[in-house]
């Protein structure tokens, strides 16, 4: 997922972006355009979705493009492990090139290759400015 774009071309892109986002509505609305917007504009993602979660309690998956992704993030949750529920839970980012071979989460590596044929994904933290409270991190799949 790298990128050779120029400074203009990037500059084009994020002014795309914004404008995507700012005709979506509020709330999940929001989240369903920011997913959409993921999994058109970053290169290699096919799919995208948003997990959100509160300490203590289950993480949802409350935005995706398909419903592979709702199937991945399940494992997760199941698991208590994974990409996505790392990334959200260790405050950061995490790239699995190769799930199958991903030696911090051979599990979920092996089911989700198993069960969905998803190989690869980028988990994202960020945050939610209305409600501090709320974790959740954006995730990015290349199609099975």
């Amino acid at each position: 997922m790298t990128s050779t774009r120029s400074p203009a071309e990037l500059a084009e892109l994020f002014g795309e972006i914004a404008h995507e986002l700012d005709t979506a509505s509020t709330g999940d609305g929001a989240l369903e355009a920011l997913a959409g917007v993921a999994a058109r504009r970053v290169d290699g993602a096919e799919h995208a979705g948003i997990t959100v979660g509160r300490a203590g309690q289950r993480f949802q998956t409350v935005a995706a493009t398909h419903e592979i992704v709702g199937r991945v993030d399940q494992i997760q949750y199941r698991l208590g492990s994974g990409p996505c529920v790392d990334a959200v839970v260790d405050n950061t980012t995490y790239r699995a090139a190769d799930l199958r071979a991903d030696e911090r989460w051979p599990q979920f590596g092996r089911r989700c290759a198993e069960q969905t044929g998803i190989l690869s994904m980028l988990s994202i933290r960020f945050y939610v400015e209305s409600d501090a409270g709320l974790i959740a991190g954006l995730n990015m799949y290349p199609g099975p």
